[in-house]
């Protein structure tokens, strides 16, 4: 068993997170943080010398990153396909529109997600949130969201679906 050395909870061996606090247990290389290389201008001027002026400006598409959710409650995570759009919510026998994210087997109905609860979208490497007019609301960090408006969210936010606590893993 691992001993999380947050809450003192019992998680099963191989847990990322603690499914009581959220804590993360192991480490894990590909949430390690990395320094950014200098901005191109920035480099130009110091190979270049201060009065330099560089011809012209090389600007880099900001790589889209890859979604995993990390569901708090029950420790699992769940890792996005390398689509830019997904909805959210809990699948009904006999629902025509179907979310792409099923929900539902982590008690989705009992914690109050809609069928079709949020949209994730990935615009110009953000990823933006949108409460599709659900019934028991969306948090962003605790914070209540207005519907249909999209809300940037970044690495290690924590969206709640009515109270289901998921908490947003961007890989890049």
């Amino acid at each position: 068993m691992i001993l999380c050395p947050n809450c003192h909870n019992k998680e099963l061996p191989g847990a990322y997170f603690c499914s009581e606090c959220g804590t993360q247990l192991m480490a894990l290389e590909f949430l390690n943080t990395r320094m950014i290389n200098k901005p191109v201008e920035e480099s130009l001027i110091s190979d270049l010398g201060v009065n330099a002026i560089p011809t012209r400006k090389i600007i880099q598409k900001p790589k889209d990153p890859n979604i995993s959710l990390h569901l708090v409650e029950s420790g699992k995570v769940i890792h996005l396909s390398e689509k830019k759009d997904f909805t959210l919510g809990r699948a009904v026998e006999g629902q025509s529109i179907l979310p792409d994210v099923d929900l539902s087997a982590y008690e989705a109905f009992s914690l109050g997600v809609s069928r079709m609860h949020v949209s994730l979208r990935i615009l110009n490497g953000d990823v933006y949130v949108m409460d599709l007019g659900s019934s028991n609301g969306t948090k962003i960090n605790g914070q209540k969201i207005v519907q249909h408006v999209e809300y940037s969210i970044s690495h290690g936010d924590l969206v709640t679906l009515g109270r289901l606590k998921v908490q947003v893993l961007l890989i890049r």
